[in-house]
């Protein structure tokens, strides 16, 4: 989970200011992923918002969606 978190981090504008929650471990054809929202600052320097992400251990981030929740999110990772 840390290495993914890391991996999603580091696409990041500001990678050290990220913050992340619910994060978890699931299930998934593709192999065990990981879900969660994060929080980073912009250019500005201010945080921009919890969004929700997708990502895999080895390959980092795979989706990162916007104000609600992406469709790939709500199939792999469910509703909460």
């Amino acid at each position: 989970m840390d290495r993914a978190k890391q991996s999603v981090a580091a696409g990041l504008k500001d990678p050290a200011s990220t913050q992340f929650r619910d994060v978890r471990v699931v299930s998934h054809a593709d192999g065990s992923l990981v879900c969660g929202e994060l929080n980073s600052k912009n250019s500005y320097g201010g945080y921009a918002g919890f969004v929700y992400f997708i990502a895999n251990a080895s390959q980092g981030e795979i989706d990162r969606g916007g104000l609600g929740m992406t469709p790939a999110f709500i199939k792999v990772c469910g509703m909460r």
